[in-house]
């Protein structure tokens, strides 16, 4: 595992590329509020405008980063609901520009 100095001095020399960052997760019970409401199971998901220093080519249409220890059902229902989330709003892509989203349809 890279040092968080090493991680900084790679990403410095980085371009800026602009996201659309889709995150989603499973809440305790006790974590709800007025804002995050999670569906049945409760999984929440949120979507917002960031900008990172990457090497990546701007081609590089869309990455996923999945926190190591996350279990294959709770990673499976998260991206289905992204993906079901992105096709019930088909200008999420274009409306997040520097606003941040909290999926509300589940």
């Amino acid at each position: 595992m890279k040092t968080k100095k090493e991680l900084l001095e790679h990403y410095s020399t980085g371009d800026i590329h602009s996201f659309i960052q889709f995150d989603g997760w499973k809440m305790r019970q006790d974590q709800s509020d007025s804002v995050m409401k999670p569906d049945k199971n409760g999984y929440v998901w949120m979507a917002g405008y960031t900008e990172e220093l990457r090497h990546s080519p701007k081609e590089l249409a869309v990455r996923v980063l999945i926190h190591s220890g996350t279990s294959i059902d709770d990673t499976t229902k998260l991206l289905k609901g992204i993906i079901k989330w992105i096709n019930i709003n088909k200008n999420l892509l274009e409306m997040a520009d520097e606003h941040s989203f909290v999926r509300k349809d589940v």
